[in-house]
């Protein structure tokens, strides 16, 4: 029996309830199907959803914040600059779920200097000298008390379904005529962006609000 990801973003059920399925005959090619959609989200989206206890370090931008990989901060637990602990008084989360925390005196730049007629900051080679101990991420579906937004769990239902319904088809198809046969292929040129042509526009637009942008 093929067993379902730690990092699923649904489950079996909600999944079978969603293709009115009572049968267990499609249960193992189903939940390959969840576990592969749920990474190839985490894939576009840059990110991990997962709830984790994570020690990240993180490069200072000129400014007053801080940002984490794993959005939403549900503890904070600690923030270093180089060796020396800051102390919790001067920091704060600011938007949990867009994994920002403010610092109280600002953010020390981590840009290393280039001598040439003056010291110059390299903007764009900040080193990660910020250190961040903080839980971040959702309790996944399966979980007790799941924490996942309802449209991305909704968004990995939709893409499985679509999936199953297309198996043994060529996906690449777009369309077809019988008389004076033709066939049409979709490829990535139609798609604004390469990674929009695995997924419906009905998936694209939840996944987007999701993404990360990697700098």
């Amino acid at each position: 029996m093929v067993a379902l990801s730690s990092k699923a973003l649904t489950t079996l059920a909600a999944v079978k309830e969603e293709l009115s399925i009572t049968s267990s005959t499609d249960d193992d090619y189903l939940t390959r199907l969840i576990n592969r959609t749920s990474i190839a989200f985490a894939s576009y989206c840059n990110r991990a959803f997962e709830t984790a206890a994570l020690v990240e370090k993180q490069p200072g931008m000129p400014g007053m914040l801080l940002y984490v990989d794993r959005p939403p901060i549900t503890t904070l637990t600690s923030i270093a600059y180089a060796d020396g602990v800051i102390a919790s008084t001067n920091y704060e989360i600011q938007d949990a779920n867009a994994g920002t925390i403010f610092v109280i005196g600002g953010v020390q730049w981590t840009a290393p200097q280039l001598m040439i007629a003056a010291p110059v900051q390299w903007a764009g080679r900040e080193r990660k000298l910020w250190t961040i101990t903080y839980t971040g991420g959702y309790a996944l579906p399966a979980a007790a008390t799941p924490t996942l937004p309802d449209d991305l769990e909704g968004a990995c239902i939709l893409n499985v379904v679509q999936l199953y319904r297309q198996r043994g088809k060529d996906r690449t198809i777009k369309g077809e005529s019988l008389l004076g046969y033709s066939v049409q292929y979709a490829g990535v040129e139609s798609s604004s962006e390469v990674g929009d042509s695995l997924f419906s526009d009905e998936v694209c637009a939840v996944l987007k609000r999701y993404r990360r942008i990697v700098v």
